[in-house]
Parts: C-alpha cells; sequence; structure tokens
C-alpha cells in the first residue's frame, strides 16, 4: 500500500471508529458461503430469508453499479456525473429520454401495488430483496472508509436508501432496450422519402424493399419444423401511409422527427458507453446452441450460452446461488429482484438471447394549430396527457457535496451544486410523444406491446430458477405464456429433454399496413383480438399444421442454434429492421459446425476431447498455430464451436466465390497483385477466418485479414453508392469499445444485402445458389459485378500498398483488434482480444445428480467494490489494475478465464463449496438508511488534511484537466 493510502487509512481510523453502528441483539440471520471466487451462495430454509440475503450480497459485491443502474432506469443520471465533456454527449438528454420513454414514478409504485394484489409471495420476496439492499447501505454510512464504495466519496454523494420502484425502474431499461424492438419508423420513413427524391418513387420503392424487407424465406431459422402462419395481413407501401409521405408538411416533420431520434440515440449510445453501461443500448444481444443427447458424447443434452450485452468493469451480470423452499438456482442476476434471470436449478439450465421482434409503433399526430397540446382532427382535438419534469444537472462532477446548515464559506461547499433543465413530457392516447414539429404541426408518439407489464416480465423472468420442470402442468412453458418481452429461452433438463421458446408480444397491427413505416394517427388503431387485447402472445401464434410456431421441444435435427436469427420460417415480426434477418446470418458459424458433426457420425463434446475447461480451452491455444492450417477446423465441443464463431470472421467464406468467379470472368492473371491478394484471404478463410492474436504478436500473421477488411469496406461503398447516405456501411473498428462484436459476425449485417445482389449477376451464375429475393435493380451498373469485384480489389491493392509502404502482401498485417471493458466506476479500463461472444459464458452436460456438469465465466470478476483506501493506491501507481487485485482479489480474477476460454464450477450444492468463506448476515426487516451529508462534509475535510485530492479525479476513465 502507498504512503498516501497508509495516511489515508490512518488519518481516518477514528472517523470509521465513530460511525460503528449501536450493536443490536439480533434474533435470525441468514448463512453464506462465498466461494474461491467471491460468488455468495445463500442457503435458506425459508423465501424470504433467501430474497433478503441476495439483496444483501448484490450490495455487498455492486452497490454503486446498482446505483448507476437505477439512476439510469429512473432519468437521473446528470444528478450524480453532471454533464462534463469528457461524456462527449450530455447526460441530461439521456434522463430526459428515459423519462419520457418510461414510466413515472406513480406508475411504477402502481405496478408494484398490482404484483401485491395478484402475486403476494413474489411482492413479499421484492420487499425482502429490498431491506436486504438497505442494510447493507446502512451498514456502509456506518463504516464508510472501508465498506462504501469509494465512488460514493469522492463523488460527493451518499446512496440513498433502495425501493422496490428502483427494482421496477431497472427492470423496464433493461428490459425494454434487450427485449424490445422497434420504434424506427420515421427513419425508415426519412430514408424512403430520401429515396423517391433522388429515383422516383417506384425505383424507391424497390430500393426500400431490397434494404428492409418483411420476410425472407430463406432467412435461417431456429425451428426448422414448420411455418408460422403470421396474424397480421401486411401491404407494403399502403396507401394511408405513403399519404403521410406525400403530404410536404408531414414529410418534413417525419425527417426532421428521424433527425432527432437518431442524435438521441447517439447521444444515450454515447453517455452508457462512458459510464460502462453501454450494453444496455449496443448491439450484441446474444448467442446459444443445444445439443441433444443423441449426438453427444455423455448421451446427455448439452447446452452453451453467451448473452452479449456490452463489456463493462464489473459486469453487466452479478452471480449467486440462491437455494430455499421454492427457489433453487444458481447462475446470474441484475438489480431486479431475487433469484437468478440465467443459469441452473437441480435439473434443468437456460439461457436467454434477444428474440428481436418489432413490438414497438410511431404514430402521426396532427396538431392543433391553436393549441399545440391537442392533437387529433379538426373538431374532434384530445389534450395531450402533458406533465412537467425538472431534471437537476450537477455542474461540476468532481466537487464536494452542498448539505444543509454548512456556511456559504465552506470551500468545501459546491458552487453552485446543480443547474435545472425543465422539460414538458407529453404523451397521447398512442403513447410517448418524442417529438414536435411547432412548425409543421405534427408530433410523434410511440406504442408499445408491452406498456406497463415490465414488472411482470421481471417477476416471470425471476421466477424461471424456481423448482420446476421443463414442459407439462406447472412447467417453464406455461411460466412463460404471455411473457411480454421479446426473447427466446433456450433450455435443457436431466430428463433429456431440449427446448427453445421465441417469446414476446406481437402487436395486432391495422390490417394490410405496412409495419416498416409509420401509421397515421387517425384511423390506424391496433385491432382487438377476441380476449379483448390488441396484442397477441407469441406463444399462441400457430404453424399451418396448427402446432406452436414458437415452440420446439426436441426437435428432429437434434439441436437448435440461435443468434437473434428468425425463429421460423413465415416469421415476418421483423418489420423494420433491416439486413436482421436475411439468406446471410451469424448462427450459421455455429449450425454449419454441428452439422458438420453430425454428417461425419462425431459426438459432439462439452469441451475438446472432454477435457476440463476450468484447465483446457478449446482444440488450440493462440500461439500453437501457423498460417494456412484450419486452427479452429479441429473444434468437436460447445465450447470450441461457439469459440469458432467467436474468433473468425463468418462471412468472408460466402463472399469470396463470387469474386473467384469474377477473377476468372475478367480474365485476371494468376500472377497479378489482385490475384495474389485474393489467394491470400482465401488462404485465410479456408483455414478457419481467424481472428487471433499469435502469441504476443502485436498484428495478425495472416494478410488476408488485412485485404479483406479493406476491401470488404470498399466493395459495400462502392456498390451501394448510389443508395448512400441511406446504406449501413460495414463497422470494422480497430479497437471495439464496450460492444462484444463488429462486422465479422454482427448483429445487423450488411452482407445478406450483398449477396442478393451478387447470387442475381448474370455472369456470376453459379458461384453461390441465388436467393429467393431478386434485387429490383442493377447496382453494379453501369459495370458488371464481376467488373465492380476487381476493381474494388485493385484499389484495395493499391491503398493497402501505399498504407504499408510496401508491396510485398506477407507485410500486410492488420494490428491486433481488442475490446475495452468500460469502467462503471472506479475500475481501470481493461481490455481483450476481440472475441464476438457472450459477456458471459455458461456450458453445461445434463446427466442427472453430480453427472450434471455446469461451468461459467462472469469477466472480469464477481466484485465492483472498491473501498478508499484501494481508489487512493490505484490513482498513485502506474498499474491501476494490479493496485486494484491487491485490494479486491475479485474484481479481475476472472479476466484471465475468460481471455484464455476456461471456465470455473457453477456451483449447486454446498457439499461443492469446499473452502468457502462463511458470513453471518443478521435478518434485519425494514431498515431504512440515513445518509448524513454533514458527516461527508467532516470526511471530505480529512482528505483535504490527508493531501488527498479526490474531487480532480473523474471516475469514467478520465483526470480531469481542471
Amino acid at each position: 500500500m502507498t504512503k498516501k493510502a497508509l495516511v489515508l487509512v490512518a488519518c481516518l481510523a477514528v472517523v470509521s471508529a465513530a460511525l460503528s453502528a449501536v450493536a443490536q441483539a439480533v434474533p435470525e440471520s441468514v448463512r453464506i458461503l462465498r466461494d474461491s471466487y467471491g460468488v455468495p451462495h445463500i442457503f435458506s430454509n425459508d423465501d424470504l430469508k433467501g430474497a433478503f440475503a441476495s439483496g444483501y450480497t448484490m450490495a455487498e459485491d455492486r452497490l454503486f453499479q446498482m446505483e448507476i443502474l437505477r439512476r439510469a432506469g429512473k432519468g437521473r443520471l446528470a444528478e450524480l456525473i453532471g454533464d462534463g465533456s469528457a461524456l462527449g454527449a450530455t447526460a441530461a438528454e439521456f434522463d430526459i429520454a428515459i423519462r419520457r420513454e418510461l414510466y413515472t414514478e406513480p406508475e411504477r409504485a402502481d405496478m408494484f401495488a398490482e404484483l401485491e394484489s395478484t402475486d403476494p409471495a413474489s411482492a413479499a420476496q421484492f420487499r425482502a430483496f429490498v431491506d436486504g439492499v438497505n442494510l447493507r447501505i446502512t451498514q456502509d454510512l456506518a463504516d464508510p472508509i472501508r465498506k462504501l464504495p469509494s465512488e460514493y466519496l469522492a463523488l460527493g454523494t451518499l446512496p440513498e436508501p433502495w425501493s422496490v420502484t428502483d427494482s421496477i425502474a431497472f427492470a423496464a431499461v433493461g428490459l425494454s432496450i434487450f427485449g424490445a424492438e422497434g420504434g424506427h419508423e420515421v427513419e425508415n420513413a426519412c430514408l424512403l422519402s430520401g429515396l423517391t427524391a433522388r429515383h422516383g418513387e417506384p425505383q424507391a420503392e424497390g430500393i426500400f424493399d431490397d434494404l428492409y424487407w418483411i420476410d425472407d424465406p430463406d432467412a435461417p431459422a431456429t425451428i426448422t419444423e414448420g411455418e408460422a402462419v403470421w396474424p397480421n395481413s401486411i401491404s407494403r407501401f399502403n396507401a394511408g401511409q405513403m399519404a403521410l409521405l406525400h403530404d410536404p408538411s408531414i414529410k418534413s416533420a417525419i425527417c426532421k422527427a428521424a433527425d432527432a431520434q437518431h442524435a438521441e440515440e447517439a447521444a444515450i449510445d454515447t453517455v452508457g458507453n462512458r459510464l460502462g453501461i453501454g450494453g444496455l443500448f449496443a448491439p450484441g444481444h446474444s448467442n446459444a446452441l443445444v445439443v441433444s443427447g443423441s449426438h453427444t458424447s455423455t448421451g446427455h443434452p448439452m447446452l452453451g450460452g453467451g448473452p452479449q450485452v456490452g463489456y463493462s468493469t464489473p459486469s453487466f451480470f452479478w452471480e449467486s446461488g440462491l437455494h430455499t423452499p421454492n427457489y433453487d438456482s444458481a447462475g446470474v442476476n441484475v438489480p431486479l429482484g431475487p433469484g437468478n434471470i440465467m443459469g441452473r436449478t437441480s435439473t434443468l439450465s437456460y439461457t436467454v438471447t434477444s428474440g428481436i421482434d418489432d413490438q414497438i409503433d410511431t404514430y402521426v399526430e396532427r396538431l392543433n394549430p391553436d393549441n399545440l397540446r391537442q392533437y387529433g382532427t379538426p373538431g374532434n382535438w384530445r389534450d395531450m396527457d402533458c406533465r412537467t419534469e425538472t431534471f437537476l444537472v450537477r455542474m461540476n462532477p468532481t466537487s464536494p457535496p452542498d448539505s444543509p446548515g454548512i456556511s456559504t464559506e465552506d470551500p468545501a461547499r459546491s458552487k453552485p451544486p446543480v443547474r435545472p433543465v425543465v422539460q414538458d413530457l407529453c404523451r397521447t392516447i398512442h403513447g410517448p410523444v418524442f417529438f414536435i414539429d411547432r412548425e409543421n404541426l405534427v408530433a410523434f408518439s410511440h406504442r408499445k406491446a408491452h406498456w406497463l407489464q415490465d414488472l411482470k416480465g421481471a417477476v416471470t423472468w425471476l421466477s424461471l430458477g424456481r423448482k420446476t420442470k421443463l414442459t407439462g402442468p406447472d412447467s417453464v412453458e406455461e411460466a412463460l405464456d404471455g411473457f411480454p418481452f421479446t426473447f427466446n429461452f433456450n433450455y435443457a433438463s436431466t430428463s433429456g429433454d431440449i427446448a427453445y421458446f421465441h417469446r414476446g408480444l406481437t402487436p395486432l397491427r391495422p390490417n394490410n399496413t405496412d409495419p416498416r413505416l409509420p401509421l397515421p394517427g387517425v384511423g390506424y388503431e391496433w385491432r382487438t383480438g377476441l380476449d379483448g387485447k390488441n396484442y397477441i402472445a407469441n406463444s399462441a401464434i400457430l404453424t399451418t399444421d396448427g402446432k406452436k410456431a414458437a415452440t420446439i421441444v426436441n426437435p428432429t435435427q437434434g439441436y437448435f442454434a440461435n443468434w437473434n436469427n428468425k425463429p421460423i420460417k413465415g416469421w415476418a415480426g421483423i418489420g423494420e429492421l433491416r439486413e436482421m434477418w436475411g439468406p446471410r446470418h451469424r448462427m450459421e458459424g455455429i449450425s454449419r459446425e454441428v452439422d458438420r458433426l453430425i454428417a461425419a457420425g462425431t459426438k459432439v463434446t462439452l469441451n475438446e476431447s472432454d477435457t476440463d475447461p476450468t484447465t483446457s480451452a478449446a482444440c488450440f491455444a493462440n500461439d500453437d498455430y501457423e498460417v494456412g492450417t484450419d486452427p479452429l477446423g479441429c473444434v468437436t465441443s460447445i465450447n470450441g464451436i461457439i469459440r469458432k464463431a467467436a474468433t473468425s470472421d463468418v462471412h468472408v467464406s460466402t463472399v469470396l466465390p463470387f469474386l473467384a468467379k469474377a477473377l476468372e470472368v475478367e480474365g485476371t492473371a494468376p500472377d497479378s497483385p489482385e490475384y495474389r491478394a485474393f489467394l491470400n484471404m482465401k488462404q485465410w478463410s479456408d483455414g478457419g477466418a481467424p481472428l487471433l492474436r499469435n502469441g504476443s504478436d502485436e498484428s495478425y500473421r495472416a494478410p488476408g485479414i488485412a485485404i479483406y477488411r479493406a476491401w470488404r469496406q470498399r466493395l459495400q461503398e462502392t456498390l451501394l453508392d448510389d443508395v448512400n447516405p441511406y446504406n449501413r456501411n460495414m463497422d470494422f473498428p480497430p479497437f471495439i469499445d464496450g460492444s462484444n462484436e463488429d462486422d465479422h459476425g454482427s448483429y445487423q449485417t450488411p452482407d445478406s444485402v450483398l449477396y442478393h445482389i451478387l447470387t442475381h449477376a448474370p455472369e456470376l451464375d453459379g458461384a453461390e445458389p441465388a436467393t429467393t429475393f431478386a434485387p429490383s435493380r442493377d447496382y453494379c451498373a453501369p459495370v458488371s459485378c464481376a467488373e465492380l469485384l476487381v476493381s474494388t480489389l485493385a484499389q484495395t491493392v493499391s491503398a493497402l500498398t501505399s498504407r504499408f509502404g510496401l508491396s510485398d502482401q506477407s507485410a500486410w498485417r492488420e494490428p491486433v483488434i481488442v475490446s475495452t471493458m468500460s469502467a462503471q466506476g472506479a475500475a481501470p479500463n481493461v481490455t481483450v482480444e476481440r472475441m464476438n461472444r457472450g459477456s458471459f459464458n455458461q456450458l453445461h452436460d445434463f446427466g442427472v445428480g453430480s453427472a450434471f456438469r455446469t461451468y461459467n465465466v462472469v469477466p472480469p470478476g464477481q466484485s465492483g467494490m472498491i473501498d478508499l483506501a484501494t481508489l487512493v493506491a490505484s490513482q498513485a501507481g502506474d498499474d491501476k489494475e494490479a493496485a486494484v487485485n491487491d485490494g479486491n482479489p475479485h474484481v479481475f480474477d476472472q479476466k484471465a478465464l475468460y481471455e484464455g476460454w476456461r471456465f470455473k464450477p457453477l456451483i449447486q450444492y454446498e457439499g461443492a463449496l469446499v473452502g468457502a468463506r462463511e458470513e453471518i448476515v443478521p435478518y434485519v426487516r425494514g431498515v431504512v438508511p440515513q445518509p448524513d451529508t454533514a458527516l461527508l462534509q467532516h470526511l471530505w475535510r480529512m482528505l483535504e488534511q490527508a493531501g488527498i485530492t479526490l474531487p480532480n479525479f473523474d471516475l469514467f476513465g478520465e483526470v480531469a484537466t481542471e
């Protein structure tokens, strides 16, 4: 520990002693066992005690992260972090969007009151969870030097009591981001308007269809049996919707709304990434592979899962085991309530991926010129439901707190503490108004199928860790019926069953409308079903032969894979998300490996050669392969298959056949630079297209990587330049900030657009089978597609020769791509090599009893707790990560496992917790923390006397310059 840290501890020891809580007789307690990675395992004979301990241990490990997430859910981030330029966007914009699009505090309270009425047992457990959080906060406040997260002291604030509405607030923001899609119709409509101005309406509609299809029959599906019967009849370019674009004032307003929405989304992403919660707003969205026992080496089902929510320190996910009379789960959770949202019980395991259904529609509302708070039609104006909200923006995020009773002359007083931002937020009958164009008298609102069902969704999800069965009465399937948000639940069981449930609520839109475009505010209401609801549960949508379209139990192919692809053929729920469910999808990077093994009669193992995944990775190490071999071709395991998809380019093999044909058609000489570039790309692709660091190399050894990245980007831009700036180009960043992925295997890949175009180029016939969809125009014109492929390759070769200063292509070595785990508080940012994989990963082999083998890894570690002495030490030295490890070894102790594709045991039974540390928590209900800001001022003055200037430290990754 540094001298400054020692001075700090000595200086403040007296304060800690003075703050010791008054001892009380505690008649009851809860016993917690923490394993060697600091994961708490709770065993209790009382459900409420277990829920209480769940809240307590979460706050013990992650209180400051919980602070950030509850403020994100309530639109109160700017109060804590201000609007400093270091964020690159205003936190106030973030807060305004959240409060506008989500709920008021009374509405959150009403959700909980409904839960108390309909499910009093779950409501009681939520209250117990809250009491556990608050007991820990009280203990932290009683010993702030050793127990309170240092971020509070450095920011000059103290934690407020936790409430059930805090949990609901985060449930709303978390589920809305990962479990709801849609609401981008104005951006689509503005794109269509721009295309129309440039190309005329018939051509524009064709181009729009090429970019934004509704249902591509060639898209890979998780369920390969049957075809869904979609509940909404669809009419492309519905006349009533197109009339909006034919009205000059509305067309202008649509593009203004699109610009505003795009800017707001960018601001939200920027703030989220900067705070280490970019996973809430960045793409990713998770993968899963489940194989039945008929295809595995043990004869048991096997499951691998990797939810992708971005990278942060600490992880978005928090791990625990909770075992009570009615609950039996080990896995991960977020600040929702007691239990786990993914993991295992004694008989089954589950992992979740985002379902990507379009659940949100945009309505265009005409405004009364005499009263802009009214909408509708002349003679039938309706009042908006409006409220005035005040957002408090901290002027200086690193200044000490203001406090009643502190003299204005006190140098520790903020000057001024906050500035208010006042904003009117309105709703129509359709939902939140997100943009008003006063000049054109138009407003835009969002209607959501899952509105006010967030707590119901959270309770249902948390309940999946209860002692239940996979199918049958009182089963998981039954519990998930009517689940409001769009997710895929992937299951396997010790009974030998595997199952996939695509759940969510699909709006019953007006018949014969176009889901990609806005709806007029009058005359286009959602339809009402026989049950009186204007939506239908996905579980109720049927196939042509009357089976549940969104459900498969024990598929005949013996496995299923999902990486946010289409659930089943005929499923048209993607609506407005262009390029998402097309003929080329990243899921194929998983499914083609399983198909290869099944065709060869090779049994799938959990890890390579059935080795222990805690000590051995998949079948190769980064430093023992050479360019020209396939280091990934050896995979025969769940871990290896997911690793190959995560550490390679999953699309290059589908693009190069067209280039090979083009070089032949164009007569390109085999000794030309262009042909050598093709051969370098092909050698890399034939070797599995690995994106892997060799040993300690700073650059990839395969020149094909640099060539492909540069050529693919240039090809995309050139091929579709006629529809730019509307087309999304490739995303190949050298540094992936807080996200899991890039376009080597992305959530919204542009590869499907390219594939449609090239399979229908006549001179490239035979390179790959033609897709069902034929493009509306020749995008390669005025040249042939073959000529375009070769000419862009020639331009790429020239550009790379200049970039590397050498014509020797073997020297064209792309720097290794890295991803950052963004700091969500006092821990430093850390980087890992690029891997398009889960933010945490789990592996399961479903034998019975002790043969049920389970493993997981939750990087970078279990804890986010950094006390004040550790913070000071980390800032005083050059190696911040090492200093944090010295203070708390569980902040980064899973990072090395994750980087090496290794795992730790996922512990279900108390008998497996050998050498666990015991923690006894008093079971004291109803404690309300009492933050004392005067005490905080006193601590700040003592820090000044100790020569410690924490106010100059920006907790979110930068040292302040002022």
